[in-house]
């Protein structure tokens, strides 16, 4: 209880010198403080509640995004608009209040001095101890159990540091030789999209049709392992074009898009590019939301499209919808000269609350409460757009003719709090398949982790592995249903991230 209190007090109290340092005045800097630690308390409730993980720093190199897209925000987080309203109600509060105190310190030129001294040892007293050893270990794989056990100020200081991902040269080697057939590669992340069938309820025979078609003739299919849970999406994406678990980046790559992908990495378009492909990101969000755009170009994609070139007409609550994007999947593909990588993520599935002026039959009586079936059957609306997509797509590289291997993922199940609520599960895996024409000649039925996938996808379309996707395939072989269910000892497991590091990062540069 001791440690637990001193972790959380402490930064509290270092905060409130600081900011008294700097104003002279003790209520702005005790308001300003209470501000700040409320905010925190709510967003982690918030964040625990909606995705299943904490409040992290990470967070503090994408603020921006609140601003910039504020739209996207408002349209998926329940309550955002008065959260963020609150928050400034009580800032505009507090310092009007603050205003009237009168400054408790002196404020001459050697005394400014002495202040700026004072909030420079601070500063330096705070790094010191957020470099020492005295933190208590973190658990990667289940961050909400650390805060539970830190406390929210505790867990959030602890997190600090990995911030500061050290710097890496990326050493790009010589691809592997190859002159033989390269199919165009098709990569389909869809938005919340998960196996409905795993769910406690019966839903309509004609629910995802055709992705029950694709699965029989897929080379590979079954459920899915992924880093995220409700959002998070660019977690998923990471672990999927790098191929690494997230486990061997937590808790500093929490966020890889605003931490680990400020440089060049290596990556899936990367060693594809290598090969004579050319590598093409498509979002369905605007291209500069969360850092995708430079996170994507430093992955080794030449083109990204994003929200920002699709029409407006024909989008989903403000996303280009399936059927949009599909159109632009098959002009590129009906374009291309050269092989093509083409990275689509989408974002109609992603859970927004049903149009009030559409009716929607609850088709589940007994199971489901009305409010509960009418989220429900939106979803299901949705994502039968989605399964619509896979279909159209198959059958157009079937007509092309042309070599092709198609990857149809979701990237994480969707945050529809009152349906798991009512079937007492919460599901925790999405599904996969990866699809070929000319069509495979194996068919393999079982469970893969999404940074398994890309090595997966080299092999099924007959081309070559790189250094690093040779060891993600290694590594697959032992492990590629989840570290909990292979047996690797602690030195296998820090070899294996090692290699990986310095696959995707390359060598840290000694300074």
């Amino acid at each position: 209880m001791t440690d637990f209190l001193f972790t959380n007090l402490m930064p509290l109290a270092f905060f409130f010198l600081l900011v008294f340092l700097t104003c002279g005045r003790p209520r702005c800097a005790t308001l300003l403080t209470l501000l700040i630690a409320g905010a925190m308390v709510v967003a982690n409730e918030v964040l625990l509640t909606l995705v299943h993980t904490p409040l992290m720093p990470e967070y503090l190199l994408v603020v921006g995004d609140l601003f910039r897209h504020f739209d996207i925000y408002w349209r998926t987080v329940h309550g955002f608009g008065w959260m963020v309203a609150g928050f400034f109600v009580i800032l505009g509060f507090g310092m009007a209040v603050a205003r009237r105190e009168p400054e408790r310190l002196p404020a001459g030129p050697l005394a400014m001095l002495l202040r700026g001294v004072g909030v420079g040892v601070l500063l330096g007293c705070g790094l010191l101890v957020l470099q020492s050893d005295s933190w208590s270990p973190i658990d990667p794989d289940d961050l909400p159990a650390a805060v539970r056990s830190q406390g929210v100020f505790g867990f959030f200081t602890r997190m600090l540091p990995g911030l500061n991902w050290p710097a890496r040269h990326l050493i790009s080697a010589s691809p592997p030789a190859w002159h033989g057939p390269r199919p165009d590669i098709l990569v389909i992340q869809s938005e919340s999209l998960f196996d409905i069938e795993t769910m406690p309820l019966e839903i309509p025979q004609e629910t995802f049709k055709n992705i029950k078609k694709i699965r029989q003739e897929s080379a590979w299919h079954g459920p899915l392992g992924v880093p995220a849970w409700g959002a998070n999406t660019y977690r998923t994406e990471f672990s999927f074009l790098t191929g690494l678990p997230m486990a061997f980046v937590h808790p500093s790559g929490y966020h890889p898009y605003a931490t680990l992908t400020r440089q060049p990495v290596h990556s899936l378009a990367r060693a594809l590019v290598g090969l004579g492909y050319r590598a093409i990101g498509i979002t369905a969000a605007p291209a500069t939301f969360l850092n995708t755009d430079p996170a994507w170009r430093n992955m080794g994609f030449s083109t990204i499209i994003g929200a920002e070139e699709f029409p407006e007409s024909g989008r989903v609550a403000g996303y280009p919808s399936d059927r949009q994007l599909t159109e632009r999947i098959v002009t590129i593909l009906g374009q291309a000269e050269e092989p093509l990588f083409l990275f689509v993520t989408t974002m109609e599935n992603h859970h927004h609350a049903p149009e009030q002026e559409h009716r929607f039959d609850n088709a589940w009586p007994g199971r489901l409460s009305e409010a509960t079936g009418a989220v429900f059957a939106h979803y299901l609306g949705h994502a039968d757009q989605a399964d619509g997509m896979l279909g159209e797509l198959t059958s157009f590289l079937r007509e092309r003719g042309r070599p092709a291997v198609l990857v149809f993922y979701g990237d994480h199940p969707p945050p529809l709090l009152p349906l798991y609520r009512e079937l007492n599960r919460t599901p925790t895996d999405t599904f996969f398949l990866i699809w070929s024409t000319p069509s495979a000649v194996t068919h393999r039925e079982g469970k893969a982790e999404v940074w398994s996938l890309a090595a997966s996808i080299l092999a099924t379309a007959g081309l070559p592995l790189d250094a690093h996707f040779r060891q993600v395939a290694a590594l697959a072989a032992r492990c590629g249903q989840g570290f909990a269910t292979c047996r690797l000892t602690i030195d296998e497991k820090n070899r294996y991230r090692e290699a990986s590091l310095e696959g995707v990062f390359g060598i840290l540069q000694q300074h």
